[in-house]
């Protein structure tokens, strides 16, 4: 179904108990202002959202993760796997990237418009000197695993707007089409916490209706090959988060 539709949906992929003791973790990582950050684009009329890239600690990387978000993690990064003897995704590099993505929708009519995953190789990021090190994580994406970590119920009319933080997604949208208008049918998808949607990164055309809650996503984007530049990886560790005593304990090691 997802290779030939290109997307499916899977609730209760977390039980309601185990979201909501994950939504307690990320509320307190959402009160550090540090943590998160507004959106890259840095244009809030494309998207408006915080987002804070979160990892599997590496040595000499302390983790501030809790035990809940921890195995969301992991169960969104285990997904693409499981598609490796799908037929039609048989020989694909599902690649899966140590970073992956917590976004917060805060209300204020957050939103994301439409657009894919995978942007063109002539977008103007891919002419940048350093653009090697980001193509196994954006422009080989084939899948998208979305986990949504909110209530269990969500109100779709939430402060008073018509489709309150719902993904839409536009099928068999032709690929030059950018705002929807060919697609042949519109698919309208509640966040409701515990529920899990994968699609085409290439294909599915999608956009964050504007919420008017608290709306909270972890998304990982498979595709590529995540470790040629693994060596890396050590460079990029936030300060916050560097354990200075691993590393003194260990200094031979990184001679």
């Amino acid at each position: 179904y997802l290779f030939y539709i290109g997307y499916v949906v899977i609730d209760n992929v977390l039980t309601q108990d185990e979201v909501n003791a994950t939504r307690i973790e990320i509320n307190k990582m959402l009160d550090k202002s540090d943590l998160f950050e507004i959106n890259e684009n840095g244009d809030e009329s494309v998207r408006k959202d915080k987002v804070h890239w979160i990892s599997e600690p590496i040595s000499g990387q302390k983790s501030i993760l809790g035990e809940k978000l921890l195995h969301a993690l992991r169960t969104v990064r285990a997904i693409p796997q499981e598609f490796s003897d799908i037929i039609g995704y048989e020989g694909i590099d599902l690649g899966v990237p140590y970073s992956n993505q917590l976004a917060c929708y805060d209300g204020l009519n957050a939103h994301y418009i439409a657009h894919r995953d995978t942007p063109e190789v002539n977008d103007d990021e891919f002419q940048h000197p350093l653009s090697f090190l980001i193509t196994p994580g954006m422009q080989e994406r084939k899948l998208t695993v979305i986990l949504y970590l909110n209530e269990s119920t969500w109100d779709s009319n939430g402060g008073g707007l018509i489709d309150n933080g719902n993904l839409k997604c536009y099928i068999n949208a032709d690929m030059t089409d950018v705002t929807g208008e060919t697609a042949s049918e519109i698919v309208k998808i509640e966040p409701i916490g515990g529920r899990m949607i994968i699609f085409d990164s290439k294909k599915i055309l999608h956009e964050v209706c504007p919420t008017a809650s608290r709306r909270v996503a972890l998304t990982c984007w498979s595709g590529g090959n995540h470790s040629q530049h693994e060596w890396m990886r050590f460079l990029f560790i936030p300060p916050a988060e560097i354990d200075f005593k691993y590393i003194i304990s260990n200094f031979t090691n990184f001679k």
